[in-house]
């Protein structure tokens, strides 16, 4: 394979995943006119990024799921996932919190490849069912989980105060 995971160590990678992190974000949520840079600056300054790290972290640490970086054939760090697990017995199911592919390596196949390899720990570890969010406006992320094999199990809203 061209690609590969391996699980992430949060001292060497933790620049990486917050930038990659940072991404999602950008992509995800209104911004106005603000660059990436300026977005970045932002969080970083705020301790969204620290505070993310502290979440793998957590997971890590607990073991509820996992983080691996997806390298390509040079060891070169292009994205990441990000799968807590929970609930017991026919209830337990995996939810994948983050999958982030860097644009150059987009539409080539690896995310599809990321959640072959996720689905696949997901059932070593007795998982019943693997579940996806995604923001309402990101139509890329429903249509990749859609050509995946995902259907629509709930909708939630949200009412800003």
């Amino acid at each position: 394979m061209r690609y590969t995971l391996r699980r992430v160590d949060l001292r060497k990678d933790a620049r990486n995943l917050q930038r990659f992190y940072a991404q999602t974000c950008y992509l995800s949520e209104p911004h106005g006119d603000r660059s990436f840079e300026q977005c970045y600056q932002k969080w970083r300054a705020a301790g969204e990024l620290k505070h993310f790290l502290s979440l793998l972290r957590g997971t890590l640490r607990k073991g509820t799921g996992f983080v691996d970086m997806i390298e390509d054939k040079h060891g070169q760090a292009i994205g990441y996932v990000w799968v807590r697990i929970s609930g017991k017995g026919e209830r337990r199911h995996a939810e994948v919190e983050e999958i982030y592919v860097v644009d150059a390596f987009r539409r080539c196949g690896i995310g599809s490849y990321v959640l072959g390899e996720v689905q696949r720990k997901a059932k070593a570890a007795g998982v019943c069912a693997l579940r996806a969010g995604m923001a309402a406006a990101n139509r890329r992320s429903e249509k990749f989980f859609r050509r995946n094999g995902f259907g629509l199990r709930r909708l939630e809203f949200e009412k800003r105060l």
